[in-house]
């Protein structure tokens, strides 16, 4: 059960920095429409919203518009690197700690 949780964290940081490292250019005026509108307006909101589209309504389609493509192709390449390499330092830690 701990791998299980520990893998789903590296997946869960590996996701965030991907989106705020690809998505970081949009915060500001999404950060100024929210905040406009009396929502929560933070980064872990930022993150949420591009992580799980479905957890706006107003980012789902705007995602999903085939205008995004790229960026979304861009996003998950980033992500799968980030996984790789949070996974990597992950079974290291977890080899060190299993070899003492």
């Amino acid at each position: 059960m701990l791998w299980l949780s520990s893998g789903m964290a590296c997946l869960l940081a590996a996701r965030l920095a991907a989106i705020w490292l690809c998505l970081s250019h949009r915060y500001p005026e999404w950060r100024l429409r929210r905040l406009a509108e009396g929502r929560s307006s933070g980064p872990l909101a930022f993150g949420m919203l591009h992580a799980n589209p479905l957890f706006d309504g107003q980012g789902f389609l705007d995602w999903h518009h085939p205008r995004n493509r790229r960026e979304r192709i861009r996003l998950y390449a980033v992500g799968a690197v980030f996984l790789a390499l949070a996974l990597l330092v992950f079974w290291g830690l977890a080899a060190a700690v299993g070899g003492m």
